[in-house]
């Protein structure tokens, strides 16, 4: 009876701390000038020279999540390899909540940058990749490698290149990035926009030129990164996805939230820790929802509809 009672404890404990485990999700928005960014379109640099890119990638170590509460959750061997076709990174799931602090690095730190990337599995970002991402051993990864074509001359034909390919222990940088985060009961995301513009502020890019390894002109790139905001938190944490499924309004609020729903939806409303307050099963048109009973502070909005759910954070006021 008493091994019963031991397995029963354990099995509860167990699932107890499952429960409390939640994905946390890296989602970003590549931007150029506050539009859409992709790669193979036309841009301008140094504020009327055309370029347009055909490569961006670099890597994102990142170290740890921090409440607000202070407590500290260490990411191990976490690597991003990111480029602007993919706006979304899973990095696993942790057993902490009211996450507000994303501390990381770019590049790969000095330990990992020498070693054989072929020992690595072939899922890993650290891992052999094509176009390469390593230059070799004593050198190590490119932290980022970026490729374009410039209208240099102006003459509407994209002649001339830029190169950008940042490889050196000392452009491993530290960054971190506060309140961010929408948590529900099973997840938190990070919404982060990546403004590729910001990178090119102020270091002449359209000289053109390539630039491998250690070059004045790629610590100007790195420092652009880590000063510059490139990394900053989605205004209003994705309300234009919102507005895809449906329109939530006003923002900030008081006694009344506007619901304008396309479809049938079901909408959840959560506190900042992600505990959920209250449900709403909607039909299409407009809905008016009471709050004068919700106490001041952020509050994120879910809706769902045909397998689709899009976050909002709202501020009662």
């Amino acid at each position: 009876m008493n091994k019963f009672f031991t397995f029963l404890f354990a099995l509860t404990l167990s699932t107890s701390m499952f429960a409390q485990t939640k994905e946390v999700i890296i989602k970003m928005n590549h931007l150029y000038n506050g539009a859409p960014f992709t790669l193979n379109s036309t841009y301008e640099v140094d504020e009327n020279i055309s370029i347009e890119f055909s490569r961006i990638e670099f890597y994102l170590h990142l170290n740890s999540l921090i409440s607000s509460t202070d407590q500290s959750v260490d990411l191990e061997d976490t690597y991003l390899l990111v480029n602007p076709e993919q706006n979304e990174y899973s990095i696993g799931h942790h057993t902490t909540s009211n996450i507000n602090t994303l501390l990381f690095h770019i590049g790969v730190e000095s330990e990992l940058n020498h070693n054989d990337p072929t020992l690595l599995l072939s899922n890993h970002p650290l891992a052999p990749q094509v176009p390469s991402m390593h230059w070799g051993w004593a050198a190590g990864y490119r932290f980022v490698a970026i490729e374009a074509m410039l209208d240099k001359d102006q003459d509407g034909i994209l002649e001339a290149v830029i190169q950008y390919h940042a490889v050196d222990d000392a452009y491993y940088t530290s960054l971190s990035i506060s309140d961010a985060s929408v948590e529900t009961e099973t997840s938190i995301t990070f919404h982060l926009d990546v403004n590729y513009d910001k990178m090119f502020e102020n270091i002449n890019t359209s000289n053109a030129g390539v630039f491998h390894g250690s070059y004045p002109q790629n610590q100007s790139l790195i420092d652009n990164i880590v000063d510059n905001n490139v990394f900053s938190v989605t205004e209003n944490l994705s309300i234009e996805e919102v507005n895809t499924l449906g329109t939530i309004y006003p923002n900030p609020f008081i006694d009344i939230l506007n619901l304008e729903l396309q479809l049938n939806s079901s909408i959840h409303l959560y506190n900042t820790l992600g505990a959920l307050i209250e449900v709403y099963e909607l039909s299409p048109g407009l809905h008016q929802i009471e709050t004068s009973q919700l106490t001041k502070g952020m509050y994120i909005v879910s809706i769902n509809n045909l397998g689709t759910t899009e976050y909002l954070k709202l501020l009662k006021e």
